[in-house]
């Protein structure tokens, strides 16, 4: 799909300029650390995390100065009869994605009242040390990558991690797949109870794509929805699984930090089995 910067002209028109040859020749108007050399999807994050405003339609994306973002009536191929209304109204998968917090968030607190839903979170997925005081470090150092959907626990002190969804409209490229695969791996290197899913929206009568089974090794999980909104099935499916993935990650948890402990609970067999419906 083709990346657009949308500029606004004072007669009201709009003006399309391919994303990275305009971002590259504007680079003043971006932050420090931009990642001019990125995917034109790191590019796109990074935009969206800057305050600009992202319209997706069937054929491409484009992407609005803070500020600058026209009526959607002003826009004839965002307002095309072939442009869903209620992606007009959600305008891209981030907006889809914050849209779903308050029903997860309230689905899943009904259940157990210590789980948390956050959107857009920066997870670590490394931890580098800088140096030593003895045996103990003493600097250390993080990189992080954003979450779609984060769904962490309560505890005494602090919080969890637990559930990362990832989600995408539509489709998912080899790309995709891969990247958020390996992007899965890095997050347990740090976290290796964590469990980890990819989560479809929009795909009508389509099942979960073979390139995800090929190239997603590192996900515990992988759903779809027909639909931007779920039906009531396809909802209390979702609460189901992501409550087995926190109680998967709470067992994993025990037992690998509480194998020494006298009082830990003993297993003599753990299977993981493959379900698909």
């Amino acid at each position: 799909m083709k990346h657009f910067v949308a500029i606004s002209t004072p007669g009201g028109e709009v003006e399309l300029h391919r994303m990275k040859p305009w971002l590259r020749r504007n680079a003043a108007e971006l932050p420090r650390d931009f990642p001019l050399t990125g995917t034109s999807r790191q590019m796109r994050r990074a935009l969206l995390r800057s305050g600009w405003r992202m319209r997706e339609g069937e054929n491409d994306v484009r992407l609005f100065r803070p500020g600058d973002e026209p009526s959607m009536e002003g826009d004839p191929a965002l307002s095309s009869p072939g442009l869903a209304p209620a992606r007009k109204l959600l305008a891209g998968e981030r907006a889809w994605v914050r849209s779903l917090v308050p029903a997860l968030q309230a689905a899943l607190k009904a259940t157990d009242p210590a789980l948390e839903v956050r959107d857009g979170y920066r997870l670590a997925y490394s931890r580098e040390i800088l140096s030593y005081d003895g045996a103990e470090a003493k600097r250390e150092a993080g990189m992080r990558y954003e979450t779609d959907l984060l769904i962490v626990e309560r505890v005494a002190g602090g919080w969890t991690p637990r559930v990362v969804v990832e989600a995408k409209l539509r489709r998912v490229t080899t790309h995709d797949a891969i990247t958020y695969s390996q992007k899965a791996a890095t997050h347990k290197h740090v976290h290796p109870y964590l469990r980890y899913g990819i989560f479809l929206g929009e795909r009508k009568h389509h099942p979960l794509p073979g390139r995800l089974f090929r190239h997603g090794a590192h996900f515990d999980f992988m759903l779809s929805w027909k639909e931007l909104e779920a039906s009531t099935d396809e909802f209390e499916a979702f609460i189901r699984l992501l409550i087995e993935e926190v109680n998967a990650s709470r067992l994993l948890q025990d037992i690998m930090f509480n194998s020494r402990s006298r009082s830990r609970t003993g297993y003599t067999l753990l299977h993981r089995p493959v379900i698909a419906r």
